[in-house]
């Protein structure tokens, strides 16, 4: 392989590592927060409650949502993860 050769598969591969690297914390976001919706709307077929209502717990000068701090956060990461895995297979197999 001449140099030029090496250069510009080094140059391609690069940019591809780089982009989806950089690609992984959108996709991760988009999905999360889609799985943060499906749940809600999940908890509210379930319990027959609100979608929107939330519960804040504050503490000093930190806050969270009640929501978010049970096993149901551990339902989002797992709702987030598989859709992001998801989209990437199918921009990988789009190539």
């Amino acid at each position: 392989m001449s140099t030029l050769q090496s250069a510009l598969c080094f140059t391609i591969v690069f940019f591809v590592i780089v982009s989806c690297v950089a690609a992984g914390p959108i996709l991760y976001i988009q999905a999360d927060s889609s799985a943060r919706l499906f749940a809600l709307y999940k908890n509210n077929l379930i319990n027959n409650k609100e979608v929107m209502s939330t519960d804040s717990i504050h503490y000093g000068s930190a806050s969270a949502d009640s929501l978010y701090c049970s096993a149901e956060r551990l339902q989002y990461i797992v709702y987030s993860v598989t859709d992001a895995v998801r989209i990437v297979v199918r921009e990988v197999k789009s190539f």
